[in-house]
């Protein structure tokens, strides 16, 4: 579904987003982190990596994911 190579980019796109995160929130110490604060930081990460390897994907296919076959 996705090209060889969409992993690795979308890591090091996902990476890059978190490091953009800490810089804008000046968080370097995960001790010191909010609830909030984490749960911020991982979901940019998430959605960084996820929306990365989604446009790897055949619009056909992923249009396709939970239609029922028909017999």
């Amino acid at each position: 579904m996705s090209t060889p190579d969409a992993p690795r980019a979308a890591m090091r796109h996902a990476m890059n987003t978190a490091l953009a995160w800490l810089e804008h929130h000046k968080k370097t110490d995960f001790s010191t982190f909010t609830v909030d604060e984490a749960e911020s930081f991982f979901g940019s990460f998430i959605d960084a990596y996820t929306f990365e390897i989604m446009k790897s994907w055949d619009p056909n296919l992923i249009r396709t994911v939970g239609v029922p076959a028909r017999g």
